[in-house]
């Protein structure tokens, strides 16, 4: 039990220095911050990712909740959309897979604001060949069109 209530400690610390190197140095392009704050709600974060440009979600501002386990930076964050979001690597009910995200897998080096880069180059660059919904990947990889065209809406009823 001491061991997991160090790691508790190691977590705690690791997200309370990566929030403050974050309130230093924002990110243009995503933001991210506990839900409270209190040291329990250091653990649920929620993050903002804008759409990037020249992609069928420019324009949208998606909401992404992340659950960090106590056993953080060992082990990587849940990550669920919170915006409803047309993309053949986030599964309909919002969750995204750390390995979707980090082509090179997670790593206890990675920081909140390395993650929210990669999801929203995830966002530009859709891997239709891993997808979590086939026919998603199926329809980015035969008819890109249509596919953007479908993006885009949902972009526009959900993410504005």
């Amino acid at each position: 039990m001491g061991c997991s209530l160090d790691t508790s400690k190691v977590s705690l610390n690791r997200l309370k220095k990566e929030l403050t190197y974050m309130m230093a140095n924002p990110m243009e392009m995503e933001t991210a911050e506990p839900r409270g704050d209190e040291n329990n709600e250091m653990y649920t974060w929620v993050a903002t990712i804008k759409g990037p440009k020249d992609s069928p979600y420019e324009g949208g501002m998606f909401y992404v909740n992340l659950n960090f386990p106590a056993s953080y930076p060992v082990l990587p964050p849940k990550i669920e959309f919170i915006t409803p979001i047309y993309h053949p690597n986030i599964a309909k009910e919002g969750e995204v897979s750390v390995n979707n995200i980090l082509p090179s897998g997670w790593g206890s080096t990675v920081t909140i604001p390395v993650l929210l880069t990669a999801i929203s180059s995830l966002l530009a660059n859709p891997n239709p060949d891993d997808p979590i919904l086939a026919d998603m990947g199926r329809l980015y990889r035969e008819d890109r069109q249509l596919y953007d065209e479908t993006a885009r809406e949902m972009t526009l009823k959900h993410a504005v």
